[in-house]
């Protein structure tokens, strides 16, 4: 593959509001290349098991990654909610959220 869409991995940190809430908001935004694959179907039903809604998986080279957990693709937010990785590439699969 050929690593040519580009997406944003976003670090959160927190931080406490005048309430004394824990408040997540954005820290470092980092653009990278990578390749995007809808979620399989057997991806989609074993994630389904945990009430899990499987939409994307992106394959990034593996020293980009810093244990983000949330990814912005075209426009849209998406939380990681597994990943797994072989030699040089990590593949991150993520479900779309509302909030994050």
């Amino acid at each position: 593959m050929s690593f040519s869409d580009v997406i944003t991995l976003i670090t959160q940190v927190h931080i406490i509001d005048g309430d004394a809430n824990d408040k997540p908001v954005d820290g470092t935004l980092t653009p990278i290349y990578a390749d995007v694959f809808t979620a399989g179907r057997d991806e989609f039903n074993a994630a389904g098991v945990n009430d899990i809604k499987a939409e994307y998986v992106f394959k990034i080279h593996t020293f980009e990654y810093n244990n983000e957990s949330i990814i912005e693709y075209n426009d849209a937010r998406y939380s990681v909610y597994r990943t797994s990785g072989q030699g040089d590439t990590t593949y991150l699969y993520v479900q779309q959220k509302v909030g994050v």
